[in-house]
């Protein structure tokens, strides 16, 4: 954390300030995604990074002490998946188990020569399921033209995640597209890449400037964790997903400049919080809408359901952008809505837009456990979970566990 206000409080990060950080920041903007108006940059995102091509993962203490101290786990894991163990893998049926109504879904899975375990069970390649305070965090850049420089992008992709757009990426297959996302809205495609406090930037000692487009964010304060994503809101920034921003109230001190009022309490902070009041968010926790507003069966039921509870127009807008992601063909047998939330600039393939994080990161396993083709899912399809959601634990530019693997076995 010192290293981060360090380079919060000069501008930069060089070797003489903190090696380590200087090097980790070097090796990550070395991983380039071809595309600079998308993604990149930082987390890599090549096509061969990984499921979806994603790139490096942030990890917290706990989260790391958790593979250092299951270590011997994490080995055994990756030696049974590869079969190095002396069992040999039963390619007729895998280890890992998928629910009854789910098996005619998933044909295909990889057999695995791991051990089975009761409904639901989680972190079988740790040992045990992960701590609470296992955190880990993904991000996308992309570098920006800057100090004279060629290289880099002078615009980003300007997403339409209005209810508007957000049906119109329905009716592309559920996927985030630059090229005809805006066509039904008229919204512009592009905008040029803004300042300082227009998106988070980050500028090397060598020159080269990067901005942040993305964030993944997931926690496991629960069983299934926590999943929130933010993402460059474009030229509307306080529009749908950043409607319900709040408005962030100070006591009025002398030299503070006079802002807008906030009823009377002072000053608002928004400019104070600049740029990240120009990202928008969503959240998922469960894999089913548990709110009987937002599950209601129409807009006019909607809309009374709303102005029932007091909700502001900002949640209302969050609320209309989010069910618009929900459509009536995603309901599930009970009736209620399968949650949503897609980040444009982290799930570009085809279908991922169609996704609630997590009915994706179910499928992470060892391997290719878990033989998908797109994991744009939606409800929970297996019973046994033995990377505990994690697909930096087997792939991607991190490939935690194979790196454990080669240090254990002195490769």
């Amino acid at each position: 954390s010192s290293a981060w206000t360090q380079y919060h409080e000069q501008g930069a990060i060089t070797a003489g300030r903190n090696q380590l950080l200087f090097d980790r920041f070097q090796n990550m903007l070395g991983q380039i995604r071809q595309d600079p108006r998308r993604a990149g940059g930082m987390n890599g995102f090549g096509g061969s990074a990984g499921v979806n091509g994603r790139g490096v993962v942030l990890f917290s203490p706990q989260l790391v002490r958790a593979y250092l101290l299951n270590y011997e786990a994490v080995v055994r894991c990756v030696e049974q998946e590869a079969g190095n163990d002396g069992v040999t893998a039963d390619h007729g049926k895998s280890a890992f188990r998928v629910r009854p109504e789910e098996a005619g879904r998933t044909a295909g899975l990889v057999s695995v020569a791991l051990q089975r375990f009761s409904d639901d069970e989680f972190g079988a390649c740790f040992g045990n399921p992960l701590p609470r305070g296992a955190v880990a965090v993904k991000l996308t850049w992309t570098q920006v033209v800057s100090s004279g420089r060629a290289e880099g992008s002078s615009e980003l992709a300007n997403y339409d995640t209005s209810p508007a757009g957000m049906a119109a990426m329905r009716g592309k297959a559920g996927t985030w597209r630059i090229a005809d996302q805006s066509l039904e809205t008229g919204k512009a495609r592009t905008i040029r890449v803004p300042g300082a406090d227009g998106i988070y930037r980050v500028k090397l000692d060598n020159g080269k400037e990067w901005a942040l487009t993305g964030i993944h964010v997931t926690t496991r304060e629960t069983k299934e964790w926590v999943w929130v994503s933010f993402w460059w809101g474009g030229d509307e920034p306080d529009r749908d997903f950043g409607g319900d921003r709040p408005d962030l109230c100070r006591v009025e001190t002398a030299g503070m400049p006079a802002g807008e009022s906030c009823a009377g309490k002072g000053p608002m902070l928004k400019a104070w919080y600049s740029p990240w009041q120009k990202y928008k968010m969503c959240i998922v926790s469960a894999w089913r809408e548990g709110d009987p507003v937002m599950n209601a069966g129409d807009a006019n039921r909607f809309a009374a359901l709303t102005s029932a509870a007091h909700w502001d127009s900002g949640l209302i807008a969050a609320a209309e952008a989010t069910r618009a992601g929900y459509a009536q063909d995603k309901r599930a047998p009970d009736g209620r809505f399968y949650t949503w939330c897609s980040n444009p600039f982290i799930e570009f393939e085809e279908g991922m837009a169609d996704s609630n994080c997590i009915g994706c990161h179910q499928f992470a396993a060892p391997g290719d456990s878990y033989a998908q083709g797109v994991h744009n899912r939606f409800d929970k399809a297996l019973k046994d979970f033995p990377a505990d959601f994690l697909w930096s634990f087997d792939t991607g530019v991190n490939h935690t566990a194979g790196r454990i693997y080669s240090i254990v076995k002195d490769e």
